[in-house]
């Protein structure tokens, strides 16, 4: 009886004990398994931050090189004052870099601006004599105008590793005409550097929600994450702090006493459920925010369509915020963009056809704000002074073959007959890019607001003695006379229209100013449910000359 009542207690204590063992086994390896996957995740995530570091300082590197003005103010005046506003201080302060840098030809040093914050090391006097410095300004000079583009580089410098952002200056006109050939003056060489230290990776982690980012940390403590130069040569690392393996240091720690185990799957266990409890606690807590972010996003909303009655006086500060913020914007973009490419590309991808079709359709609504986005900076542009217009003397039906060819597939797209009926032989002098780019938009808008079936008529004719006049006509929706005062007002769009046609309602508004900034005046006629007709009046050019007209605000 006593040996069968210790058999049965014996039982009733091992029972529930090896099942524990086995439930904490099975814990700690889903544990494992997931912090696994976090690792991972985070450092697909790094290393997707690490491209878009190198692309902001590349676009960075082009957009100041790829100006007139800087050419003739920096390299034929060298104008000290002109450059330490534009390449000097202004992009020290604008995008924190420690240091730029023009090299000649012959790889001297043109210009330098540096800074150095307080408690780092001092900025390398001898950028210049740097080998791998000099190998990424030799890239960027044999690359030919019409393929001019900035590159970004990790390179290390006496000890400090930098992100060097590179690009040899070009003038518009070798880059639109689409030259192979470098001018001397055109091998001068950008480049910028951002000091990549620990308080630069700080700043993203904090950024991005990387709290354990270590940068040249042991090796052991962590996920280690490469850093490689251009050669795909390792130069540094990131270390993510973290266990790597939970089971073997339980075992290691306390060997294989039954005892010792029992406790610390236990121990785990109750963690395991604590987390878990923490996680749902979360997840209420998120659902709440995000009902609370709702109601205030709605509140801000209501505040904002009262305040849009003032916003007239706030208008200049706008455009001139857009254009400083324009990395910025599009930085999630392009970030949105590359996961969607990781997935697409994902050989180990389980997604199924339908998933598929969504990260597709992810892709193309990406691509599109893309779109819209740059359409809102090129607005911000023109209104806040900074636009740079190439003029020169020519026949606006040159232009008209180029843009039916872009409109065309649209057109069909939406059934649309597209005829094009260039009709004067005057000359006139404006920026044939800016005037393609003002034909475009109205000839997207006569397509976009038409009805399937029906006909967009596009091209020039003489007005008087000293005009052309450049039209663009279409038989579809019309405007309602209560909206024609309204129509080239930046963001404004058509009660009736908006819901189902794409765009920002900066296209007209833009139309406007560009025509405006190259002499010309844009007019139109409209009857509501019949269609409309826009016009651009142009004086007629008699010099035979080319005019550059570059502006800085």
């Amino acid at each position: 009886m006593v040996n069968h009542t210790l058999k049965n207690t014996a039982l009733l204590i091992s029972t529930p004990l090896i099942a524990l063992l086995i439930i904490g086994y099975f814990v700690l390896e889903i544990v494992k398994v997931q912090d696994n996957q976090l690792e991972e995740e985070r450092s697909h995530f790094l290393n997707a931050i690490l491209e878009n570091q190198i692309e902001d300082v590349s676009v960075v590197a082009h957009e100041f090189t790829l100006w007139d003005q800087a050419i003739q103010k920096v390299l034929i005046e060298k104008d000290q004052t002109f450059a330490d506003l534009n390449i000097g201080s202004y992009l020290l302060k604008t995008y924190d870099y420690c240091a730029t840098l023009v090299l000649t030809p012959d790889n001297k040093t043109w210009m330098r601006f540096d800074t150095s914050a307080k408690d780092s090391p001092p900025i390398p006097a001898n950028l210049a004599a740097n080998e791998e410095v000099l190998r990424v300004a030799d890239i960027a000079r044999k690359k030919s105008p019409k393929d001019t583009h900035g590159s970004g580089h990790w390179i290390k410098i006496d000890g400090q590793l930098f992100l060097v952002g590179a690009s040899a200056f070009t003038y518009e006109t070798s880059f639109s005409a689409g030259k192979t050939e470098r001018m001397d003056i055109e091998k001068h060489v950008l480049m910028t550097f951002t000091r990549a230290d620990q308080t630069h990776w700080d700043t993203l982690s904090k950024k991005f929600s990387l709290p354990y980012l270590g940068f040249e940390s042991a090796p052991e403590t962590g996920l280690v994450v490469p850093i490689n130069d251009s050669q795909d040569k390792q130069v540094s690392h990131l270390v993510i702090h973290g266990h790597k393996d939970v089971l073997s240091t339980i075992f290691k720690r306390y060997g294989v006493a039954v005892i010792g185990i029992a406790l610390i799957l236990i121990g785990f266990a109750l963690f395991a459920i604590k987390r878990s409890f923490d996680l749902q606690k979360a997840h209420r807590e998120v659902m709440e925010l995000n009902r609370h972010m709702d109601d205030l996003v709605k509140e801000r909303t209501d505040d904002l369509a009262l305040a849009l009655e003032a916003a007239e006086e706030a208008n200049v500060a706008k455009s001139t915020f857009l254009s400083s913020m324009s990395h910025e914007l599009r930085t999630p973009l392009n970030g949105i963009l590359g996961f969607n490419q990781l997935l697409a590309i994902n050989k180990d991808s389980t997604l199924s056809k339908k998933e598929k079709g969504w990260v597709e359709q992810i892709r193309l609504a990406g691509e599109l704000l893309l779109s819209l986005v740059n359409d809102v900076l090129d607005m911000a542009h023109v209104e806040s002074g900074r636009i740079s217009l190439q003029k020169e003397r020519l026949q606006p039906a040159t232009v008209f073959q180029q843009c039916y060819e872009m409109t065309q597939p649209l057109a069909a797209r939406h059934n649309i007959t597209l005829r094009g009926t260039p009709a004067s032989q005057r000359f006139i002098t404006v920026d044939a890019r800016r005037l393609q780019q003002i034909l475009l938009n109205l000839l997207h808008n006569a397509i976009k607001y038409n009805h399937p079936g029906g006909e967009v008529t596009f091209g020039c004719k003489n007005r008087g003695d000293n005009h052309v006049r450049l039209y663009v006509c279409d038989n579809g929706f019309g405007i309602p006379e209560s909206e024609q005062s309204k129509i080239f007002e930046p963001f404004f769009r058509s009660e009736k229209h908006h819901t189902h046609t794409e765009g920002t309602g900066v296209g007209l508004a833009l139309v406007a100013h560009l025509a405006e900034a190259m002499g010309g005046k844009v007019s139109f006629e409209s009857v509501e449910g019949q269609g409309s007709t826009f016009y651009v009046d142009f004086p007629v050019s008699e010099e035979l000359e080319t005019v550059e007209i570059a502006t800085n605000k």
